[in-house]
């Protein structure tokens, strides 16, 4: 049990599996995100600017 896994075990492979899966899901998130507030932040009004790091210039 432990961070080490036996030589010529299949349980250190599942850890990979799992870690690429969870990476690829937050990934897809993190995407998803970003575009829906790329595309909508100047619809969502205060709650867009607010949520906004930098202030682009121009109209949203």
């Amino acid at each position: 049990w432990g961070p080490y896994r036996v030589s010529g075990s299949l349980w250190g492979l599942w850890d990979v599996r799992r870690s690429a899966l969870g990476v690829g899901l937050w990934a897809l998130a993190l995407g998803l995100w970003v575009g829906a507030f790329q595309s909508r932040r100047g619809a969502w009004g205060a709650l867009g600017e607010r949520l906004a790091f930098t202030l682009p210039l121009g109209t949203p």
